[in-house]
């Protein structure tokens, strides 16, 4: 009996593959580079799983054109990029991995705070460019301790966050509709911004930017990717998987 066929659609670690590949017939990209949303479209189509990533799309349309997918296992923790009433209309599985991405996403949170506030772009610079001389009274950052955080969303990742900062002697404040761990203090939650004001990309003395490294540490990436190989190997067994998000209607 043929394998069912499982298409990853990003890079992944070797021991990804290895662990589907006892059940499955796998089918990769190997680059670090996202296929073009046809291409996905064309190898899901004659795949029963699927391990999708940020980049990924899935909708009606998607969902149609791949009428043998019975899982789709997103190697994140949202699934904001999935049509979840689609999924379940269509008898699709769509699983996630919540709790896998929480603190390497507050350590960066907590990197680019120092990085703010010790001026380490700005020192870099000045390395950089040959224009150090020695120690010279210049350069004088903020600190931590002693300082106030606000967190928006006390949510796993404030969660995670909150006790780092607290441990480098900051007092820790956060916005939520709903009440959070009582040590932190609550304040009235304002609008999150969606974009990035110019004012702030022409500021390199105040503001650190990246480009969506919450999770990109090597180990945790790997332990993202395996438990989504897992929601595929439990949907193709016939269980639910671990970070299902629904249930499907019958096929």
């Amino acid at each position: 009996m043929a394998k069912p066929r499982a298409l990853i659609t990003h890079w992944v670690h070797p021991e990804v593959i290895e662990r589907l590949s006892g059940s499955c017939e796998v089918i990769s990209n190997p680059a670090r580079e996202s296929w073009p949303r046809e291409r996905v479209r064309a190898e899901a189509a004659r795949c029963e799983a699927m391990i999708a990533f940020m980049p990924d799309r899935v909708d009606a349309a998607f969902l149609a054109a791949c009428p043998k997918l019975r899982v789709i296992a997103a190697a994140l923790k949202g699934a904001d990029n999935f049509d979840l009433e689609a999924c379940t209309r269509r008898g699709v599985w769509l699983a996630v991995v919540p709790e896998k991405l929480a603190v390497p996403t507050a350590e960066l949170a907590l990197a680019l705070l120092l990085a703010v506030t010790r001026r380490l772009l700005a020192a870099d610079d000045h390395v950089r460019s040959g224009a150090f001389r020695g120690w010279r009274p210049q350069l004088y950052g903020t600190g931590l301790a002693g300082g106030t955080l606000g967190i928006v969303g006390m949510g796993s990742v404030g969660r995670a966050l909150a006790p780092r900062a607290a441990a480098m002697g900051m007092k820790v404040v956060y916005a939520d509709p709903r009440p959070g761990p009582v040590e932190y203090g609550r304040v009235p939650f304002e609008e999150r911004p969606r974009a990035i004001h110019p004012a702030l990309l022409a500021d390199r003395e105040r503001t650190f930017f990246t480009p969506h490294l919450g999770s990109a540490v090597d180990d945790a990436r790997r332990e993202i990717a395996l438990e989504a190989a897992e929601n595929v190997l439990d949907a193709l067994a016939g269980r639910r998987p671990r970070g299902a998000l629904n249930e499907p209607e019958p096929r």
